[in-house]
């Protein structure tokens, strides 16, 4: 075995394959470092790309804090209206990605737990008339919130949404969240 066929074997065992514990939480700390640092940025350099870049941050728990700095600081120049239709385009490119993820990975991580607590009391619950508005509604709540996309966009994963119906109404309550953010620190 040669010398780099080692290296890349002691690399796949024994660093690949080793989770990193508290990830999540290295993640957050990282980007509201990142946050921090960005505060002091002039975003209008980047010109409306800005607000794409903003938008595409927003959607995220770990990013929210930077795409915030970022958005804030272009409403100050742009337009808040311009800012947030942009803003939101961007937002459904990482929402997109979770709403992919939930739909092709999730079922599959979960089937074993599914078929384990039986799986006709849970979906029977999950089939009656209230299940079926109130998990959609909940989860459109949570996009249009100031709060990360993450549980909102799992919800309307599971909830059988088509992919072209969930875009638009991503598209439009991630808009309406941010604009509403944009105007109240207008008006402050």
């Amino acid at each position: 075995m040669g010398f780099y066929s080692k290296i890349t074997r002691y690399i796949a065992i024994n660093i690949v394959n080793t989770p990193i514990r508290h990830l999540n939480l290295i993640l957050l700390v990282v980007g509201l470092v990142l946050a921090w640092i960005l505060k002091s940025y002039d975003f209008t350099t980047l010109g409306i790309l800005g607000a794409f870049v903003g938008g595409v941050m927003f959607a995220s728990v770990f990013t929210v804090a930077s795409g915030t700095i970022i958005l804030l600081s272009l409403a100050n120049t742009f337009p808040i209206w311009q800012v947030a239709i942009i803003a939101g385009l961007g937002a459904i490119i990482t929402n997109f990605f979770i709403f992919r993820f939930v739909r092709d990975n999730l079922y599959n991580e979960i089937k074993d737990v599914y078929e384990f607590f039986g799986h006709r009391h849970l979906t029977t619950l999950l089939h009656t008339k209230y299940f079926h508005w109130f998990i959609p509604l909940l989860g459109a709540l949570i996009i249009a919130s100031p709060l990360p996309d993450e549980f909102g966009v799992s919800l309307l994963g599971i909830s059988q949404m088509s992919q072209g119906k969930f875009l638009a109404l991503a598209f439009v309550l991630n808009t309406i969240g941010i604009s509403l953010i944009l105007v109240v620190q207008k008006l402050l």
